[in-house]
């Protein structure tokens, strides 16, 4: 929660609720649906003259930070090492709002310190992390099923599902549905190693959809405005006493209740079983289609689980026979993915870049040369997946030359290879154009031109093979992009 106040100070958490001045809910979903179904039944104001929903956000992380820099850092003896801030987003946000969202918490204050890292990951690999680490996972999963209810009712109370029984542990796969309140998201990862610090690889697509539990705070607010108005008093009250009740309400209801349900604390207002029953269905249906659209399935094990047997004791869902049984692991175990949580490779090789024209820059003159290759990826040396980085070549071109530039990529057995030992082995060149180039705005010698080009690389990984991908640009011109596959390598922890 957060409050502007009327001095423009921030008040943040318990401190805005306690206020009087108007409060934000909410609000993630302000940076990609300022018309989600939740903000219009929710009661949040409009947001100040010149307050972006972005700096919305910031605002609040800001606050968030300031108190882990005074309970958490400060307190750590080792605090000048840095930190790591991990942040998940859901899988259902388009680049767009994903860059709207890591640029609102890097002017929050994170990655201000040298020594600290950034780091984002959908939320259904945070909720893969946070089942791991919780220190009563071990004893949760080792308690006896209790009896499964009838197959006509809803999800049971949360202390009974916390007690499902989960396979054995060392089957080395998740399927993870995080169901919050205006997003889901679903994915599916195989872990490997073992420790605190293992890897793991995602089983098919990462997937979000935007509906979540709080179609149950819809629905109770759209029957109660159809209510006659001497049932409640005033909109705002009325919103805001819902607010407080509606968690107990959703840990409580099974779905098995056939008498209308007070929502408030005079009993009055009630809320009959099947309105709540309807409002979850649309959203059980989303979430098994997003498992069966993107979702892997691993190789069926022994005893094989399904997710219509899984679902079928817990919803009344009346779409259910139309999606074929699909086997998959519940187990992924306890070992871990803790730490980083990143794949790492290591290769057999260093692999480097090499402009085939140099562009040497002497007393007023430009002249081309062979120049030192830059070595990228070094042998035994771990390269974490998805991390991107970049480094910088002068390339040198001649006016009336084709609008081409070479890149030679290079191979060598050593890890820090010498560049004239002759060992190197040259692979495929990358070939990038230059015809987008503004010419005007590069450094020139007569007709010998010094063109600084960008190149910004990654390391991808799936099961069957490692890729780094380059994308070449020059004056914010992209001259083109390169996926390049590579070949002895090794997972590590």
């Amino acid at each position: 929660m957060l409050a502007y106040l009327q001095d423009k100070s921030v008040a943040w958490a318990h401190d805005a609720r306690n206020g009087k001045d108007p409060v934000f809910k909410w609000l993630k979903l302000f940076l990609y649906d300022q018309e989600h179904p939740i903000l219009r039944e929710t009661p949040n104001p409009a947001l100040p003259d010149g307050v972006s929903s972005e700096r919305l956000v910031s605002d609040y992380l800001r606050q968030l930070y300031a108190r882990i820099q005074k309970l958490i850092v400060s307190l750590r003896l080792s605090a000048e090492i840095g930190t790591d801030f991990w942040f998940s987003r859901p899988a259902g946000w388009s680049a767009d709002n994903q860059e709207i969202f890591a640029k609102a918490v890097r002017e929050a204050g994170f990655t201000s310190k040298e020594n600290d890292n950034l780091f984002f990951l959908t939320e259904a690999e945070a909720a893969a992390l946070y089942l791991m680490h919780h220190k009563d996972f071990e004893a949760v999963s080792a308690k006896p099923p209790k009896p499964q209810p009838p197959s006509s009712s809803l999800p049971h109370r949360i202390d009974q599902l916390t007690e499902c029984p989960f396979v054995k542990p060392e089957d080395g796969r998740i399927l993870v549905c995080d169901i919050g309140g205006g997003t889901t998201d679903v994915g599916a990862f195989h872990i490997q190693g073992t420790g605190p610090n293992a890897v793991y690889e995602p089983l098919g697509k990462s997937s979000g959809v935007n509906c979540g539990v709080a179609a149950m705070d819809a629905a109770v607010r759209q029957h109660v405005k159809k209510q006659p108005p001497h049932t409640f008093g005033l909109v705002r009250p009325l919103n805001e006493a819902l607010l407080d009740m509606i968690c107990d309400l959703k840990c409580q209801f099974d779905g098995t209740e056939e008498v209308p349900i007070p929502v408030d604390v005079t009993g009055l207002i009630t809320v009959p079983p099947g309105v709540l029953r309807k409002s979850l269905n649309s959203t059980v249906v989303a979430i098994i289609e997003l498992i069966m659209a993107n979702i892997v399935p691993p190789r069926p094990l022994e005893p094989p689980v399904s997710i219509r047997q899984r679902l079928e004791h817990m919803v009344t869902l009346h779409h259910l026979d139309q999606y074929e049984a699909m086997s998959v692991s519940w187990g992924a175990t306890f070992r871990g993915i803790l730490g980083r949580a990143i794949p790492r490779l290591k290769f057999d090789a260093s692999y480097g870049l090499q402009a085939a024209e140099e562009a040497i820059v002497r007393k007023g003159s430009i002249s081309r040369e062979q120049s030192s290759p830059h070595w990228f990826i070094r042998k035994d040396q771990a390269v974490e997946i998805e991390h991107q980085n970049e480094l910088f070549l002068d390339i040198h071109y001649r006016a009336g030359d084709a609008p081409i530039t070479i890149i030679n990529l290079l191979q060598h057995a050593a890890e820090f290879p010498d560049a004239n030992d002759g060992d190197s082995k040259r692979m495929p060149p990358l070939g990038f154009h230059l015809q987008g180039l503004n010419f005007s705005r590069l450094m020139r010698v007569g007709d010998e031109y010094c063109v600084q080009v960008r190149i910004v690389w990654k390391v991808t990984y799936s099961e069957r093979h490692a890729i780094v991908k380059f994308t070449a640009q020059s004056e914010n011109a992209l001259l083109g992009e390169q996926e390049v596959p590579l070949i002895g390598y090794r997972l590590v922890a």
